[in-house]
């Protein structure tokens, strides 16, 4: 019988406890049906599947750092090593030698868990912009399938034409910012979710600077909710951040160190069949 693994709370509202089991061999059967790249529809499938009832939350509504934070909690209490091995290209020592460089570091577990922060407050910020008042919030997983679906429909159009692919991408860097915000005057009685075009077109309206202006309030907000592990958006996808690691030749004794980002996926704590 699977056992269940210590409880813990989400990094975003301490109120909500989960209780996870260990996948088994039937579930690994169940979760080859998804494909691979798609990092954060296996998330919820993972999570969805391994919660106990009694202890169930949808993770669609868990932010991107609560659901990375979840599957670093699985991973810490189902492995039997204490680091992560991570190799990367060392900058300083390629610059040196003239040829690429490879280290391989290993990253403790508990020095990566050092790096969480809870959540200050309630997940959401207030931002005033042009007399109309802005929610800030963090990114939930069900914007964050919407990100992946939209880097897979990038790499298709990439093999297809260069130009329709720059659209995508200018779009999905519009999907990364609606997906923290919301308007609620634009539309009072409408839902989230059904404002969000409203949203769009009145971010579209804006000018060149006003929009620069508008888009370095939103940042700030966002850094202000930090919570979790260190972690990081990039093209649509969310990478974990290692404390800061060093060349191992010594080439950057003086500076702040390397944080080496990575996948963190469900895929890797699947059992193989």
């Amino acid at each position: 019988m699977p056992s269940f693994l210590p409880d813990f709370e989400l990094p975003s509202d301490p109120s909500k406890v989960v209780r996870l089991r260990e996948a088994t061999v039937a579930d690994a059967i169940d979760f080859s049906e998804v494909d691979p790249q798609c990092e954060e529809e296996a998330t919820t499938l993972f999570f969805e599947r391994l919660q106990a009832k009694e202890k169930y939350s949808d993770p669609k509504r868990w932010t991107t750092e609560d659901r990375r934070f979840a599957l670093f909690m699985y991973h810490l209490h189902t492995t039997k090593f204490p680091d992560i091995p991570l190799t990367y290209v060392c900058d300083l020592c390629t610059a040196a030698t003239g040829k690429q460089v490879q280290h391989t570091v290993s990253v403790k577990l508990a020095d990566i868990a050092a790096d969480y922060t809870p959540m200050t407050g309630k997940p959401v910020r207030d931002v005033v912009h042009e007399g109309h008042a802005v929610l800030v919030h963090p990114v939930y997983g069900a914007d964050a399938e919407l990100m992946e679906k939209a880097r897979m429909d990038i790499l298709e159009e990439e093999a297809a034409t260069e130009k329709r692919a720059r659209k995508k991408r200018s779009q999905l860097g519009m999907l990364r910012l609606l997906s923290s915000l919301d308007v609620p005057g634009l539309a009072p009685d409408a839902s989230e979710e059904e404002r969000r075009v409203k949203v769009e077109q009145f971010i579209l309206d804006m000018g060149a600077e006003e929009f620069k202006e508008f888009r370095s309030k939103v940042l700030e907000a966002v850094a202000d909710l930090r919570h979790g592990l260190k972690s990081t958006f990039q093209d649509g996808r969310v990478l974990l951040e290692t404390p800061p690691v060093r060349c191992e030749k010594g080439r950057d004794k003086e500076g702040p160190g390397l944080r080496l980002q990575f996948h963190f996926r469900a895929f890797d704590y699947i059992p193989n069949v």
